[in-house]
């Protein structure tokens, strides 16, 4: 059923996410093979573990929110404005968003979620921005 809840495991630590698997499997074509596969449709359970469980936190929130913005696992960037960060700080807090707007790509092509991949990159052109 696609109200049943799906559980994945991510990670090293096997950090558990829940997620209705029809919302899931309508943005990830890669949890819909994994979940009409027989074992894992079976037991509503899919094992990640050598994925980072921060990237797949925010799929997850874009995935209920269509957004990113709103996951506390991103590195937040200082807009230019503001004086209680200096260039160097906020070089370095761009740089690493940068990279993990990069990461959230990569993964985005990995789950095949196009969605998500699209909802990435404009994140990355808005930071050049």
């Amino acid at each position: 059923s696609f109200a049943t809840p799906l559980k994945v495991i991510v990670g090293e630590n096997q950090t558990e996410f829940f997620i209705q698997k029809g919302i899931i499997i309508n943005e990830s074509d890669f949890f819909k093979a994994a979940c009409n596969n027989h074992e894992s449709g079976k037991s509503n359970e899919v094992v990640l573990k050598e994925d980072d469980p921060k990237i797949f936190g925010i799929f997850l929130t874009w995935l209920l929110t269509k957004s990113i913005d709103n996951s506390n696992d991103m590195i937040v960037v200082p807009e230019a404005r503001k004086r209680d960060w200096s260039q160097e700080e906020r070089l370095s807090a761009a740089t690493g968003r940068y990279s993990q707007l990069l990461n959230c790509y990569f993964y985005a092509s990995f789950l095949q979620s196009t969605g998500f991949q699209n909802h990435v990159m404009d994140s990355i052109i808005a930071l050049c921005k």
